[in-house]
């Protein structure tokens, strides 16, 4: 049967420094594995090398690539084993559907998301994803 680790892997993909640390102390502290990477091209390499993480959380506004871009060469569709939230400052109308299209779980605006928030969503969405693998 193919089910997730019991530890499951978050990826971090945000390019405030400060926000990418407090998002990966958050959730390790909530018992997660945690990689932080800092735009949509590391993040990249990093499944790469690693495989895919259980759960990704993007911000959308970075250098190098953003995270729409990430999203476009990624296609979170073609990965059901992992969830892809974003977090993000602000995001036109077409941004928030172009993401959703291309397969991402959850699109919230961190003016109005809580820490709690956060780890509530991770929890969330790997919940949904065990139920689904072992429906299969």
């Amino acid at each position: 049967m193919d089910t997730l680790p019991a530890l499951a892997t978050i990826l971090v993909v945000q390019y405030d420094h400060k926000l990418n640390r407090a998002y990966c102390r958050l959730l390790e502290g909530a018992g997660y594995r945690v990689d932080g990477v800092y735009n949509g091209r590391e993040a990249l390499d990093h499944i790469r090398a690693a495989g895919d993480p259980a759960v990704i959380i993007l911000g959308m506004h970075m250098p190098v690539m953003d995270g729409l871009a990430f999203l476009r060469v990624y296609q979170p569709i073609e990965h059901p084993r992992t969830a892809v939230i974003v977090f993000s400052q602000a995001g036109t109308r077409a941004e928030v559907e172009e993401a959703y299209a291309l397969g991402i779980t959850r699109y919230v605006l961190t003016a109005r998301a809580t820490s709690a928030m956060l780890v509530r969503l991770v929890a969330a969405a790997l919940a949904i994803l065990r139920g689904s693998s072992r429906a299969r």
